[in-house]
């Protein structure tokens, strides 16, 4: 059972470094401080890589020159939290263009962790609506944020 679901924002480039960091130990160029992760930030990034779902889940955000996605993140064991978020944090502080926390939770209750608010531009990434009542239908953007990606026994997310 998950403990937390933490959703994180990552561009093009960084996840493309850390992706095959991550799958199999090739070294970062641009972000070193990928390297430089301890073995429970690994297992969170391993354990939960899910492209494929997740590419349907959440839209993509280009702000130029980047392409940026939210990808939605597990950690199954409570030990693991503490180094887990020194990890993230680091990331965040040293890569703030290419690394971004958008919104972390307790996996049972929802309840948001308050030390990772959810920023405004969140609300980019959540999936458009569509009005089938015209021809050819009409793409809605979204106007609050919504629950992505529940899995079984997790709790709606508490939205700050």
């Amino acid at each position: 059972m998950a403990e937390y679901n933490f959703w994180i924002g990552m561009s093009d480039g960084f996840q493309g470094e850390l992706v095959p960091f991550i799958l199999d130990g090739t070294p970062p160029v641009n972000f070193p401080m990928i390297g430089l992760m301890n073995e429970e930030t690994k297992d969170f990034f391993r354990q939960s890589y899910d492209s494929g779902a997740l590419d349907h889940l959440f839209r993509h955000h280009y702000v130029d020159p980047r392409d940026y996605r939210v990808w939605s993140f597990y950690v199954v064991k409570p030990d693991d939290v503490t180094p887990v978020r020194n990890n993230l944090d680091a990331m965040t502080t040293e890569y703030p263009q290419d690394f971004l926390i958008m919104g972390a939770w307790a996996f049972l209750t929802g309840q948001a962790v308050q030390a990772y608010p959810s920023p405004p531009s969140l609300i980019n990434f959540m999936p458009l609506t569509w009005d089938h009542g015209t021809e050819p239908p009409t793409a809605i953007e979204p106007t609050e944020l919504t629950d992505v990606n529940l899995l079984a026994g997790q709790a709606p997310r508490e939205f700050i």
